[in-house]
């Protein structure tokens, strides 16, 4: 009887897609610390800044930058995250950098908000010098002006950012009103921070504003104060522009004032802060955005997305190929004995 030896190979492949870790920081009001785990080499970092604070009508703020890019490391590492606060009604700048409102004399709702905190990444340290990257806060919404004998007009923080961005002035007028092109009248929106200077603050030269009316230049970190207040008869009520500067990209965006629709001449609202400005230090594939995202509302937001090297990955897919050879390798009879034609590493053997 003929014998027919059935040679099964089996080869097992899988198919592993790396798994990517990813680090989420909320805002805290504090410095958070990450030490870099071992096999990671590569971290790609990605930066929300907080939006602009309300004002106390509760007008929004203007919203935070977006940066992201991979920073290489190594295991073991100590990184410093700071995450910005802000997007709630508030007077005061938001965590990390966020300009305060000017001073506010009159009733409620009349207010300007902070300006938004910047979220960052330190390396080496926990000072301003150490960071690589710098997603801007926004600035902080004007002041609504409120109709009452002691109404007023308050100002808007500048954003915090690698720079921050410039405080709002008070009012645009002259006297009780304004007319642009009118001599004597002297007004500027606020500027947002850029990547070697702070924004400028806004200017008013208001007849019947107090010392300090203008707001305050951003510097290294920090967005400017807002200008104060002004506090005098108002026969009506006017909510301020939505949204202040938004924070950059390489260069946060202007503060902004409501402009009167004509016969009108004047709006009589507080100025907005200014956004302060974005960073990309020692890093790769890296770029900025100027606030536009619904992602940059609120406080700030830093993810951090990385793959240990060293790790076994588990399998995203398993692929069983099967390569079931056929070997009729049968024991043909020779003269003087059985000699098989072939080897083959693992025999099952069947009757024919």
């Amino acid at each position: 009887m003929n014998k027919i030896v059935l040679s099964v190979f089996i080869a097992l492949t899988m198919t592993t897609g790396a798994r990517a870790d990813i680090v989420m920081f909320s805002y805290t009001g504090g410095v958070q610390n990450f030490t870099v785990p071992g096999g990671v080499s590569l971290i790609k970092i990605s930066a929300w800044g907080a939006e602009g604070r309300q004002n106390a009508g509760g007008v929004l703020g203007g919203l935070g930058g977006f940066a992201t890019g991979i920073l290489a490391v190594t295991p073991g590492q100590t990184l410093f995250v700071c995450v910005g606060g802000g997007g709630n009604i508030s007077a005061m700048g938001g965590f990390n950098g966020g300009g305060n409102a000017g001073t506010s004399t009159s009733l409620l709702g009349v207010g300007g908000g902070g300006g938004g905190g910047a979220s960052d990444v330190r390396v080496g340290g926990s000072s301003l010098s150490h960071r690589v990257i710098v997603a801007a806060g926004g600035g902080g919404a004007g002041g609504n002006r409120v109709s009452s004998t002691t109404g007023g007009r308050g100002t808007g923080g500048g954003g915090g950012g690698y720079y921050g961005g410039g405080g709002g002035s008070a009012a645009r007028l002259s006297g009780a009103a304004f007319i642009d092109g009118i001599p004597n009248v002297v007004f500027s929106l606020p500027t947002g921070g850029t990547q070697s200077n702070g924004g400028s603050g806004g200017i008013s030269n208001a007849t019947l504003a107090p010392s300090g009316n203008d707001g305050f230049a951003g510097t290294l970190g920090l967005g400017g104060d807002g200008g104060n207040d002004i506090m005098l008869n108002q026969l009506a009520s006017t909510n301020a522009l939505p949204g202040g500067g938004a924070g950059g990209g390489l260069i946060g965006l202007n503060g902004a004032v409501l402009v009167p629709v004509p016969p009108a001449t004047s709006s009589l609202t507080g100025a907005s802060g200014a956004g302060g400005s974005s960073f990309l230090g020692a890093l790769t594939s890296a770029s900025t955005m100027a606030g536009m995202s619904p992602m940059q509302m609120g406080n700030g937001f830093v993810q951090f997305e990385f793959t240990p090297v060293a790790s076994v990955p588990e399998p995203s897919s398993l692929v069983l190929l099967i390569l079931a050879t056929l070997v009729t390798s049968c024991y043909v009879r020779f003269r003087g004995g059985s000699k098989p034609q072939n080897v083959v590493q693992r025999q099952i053997k069947c009757e024919a």
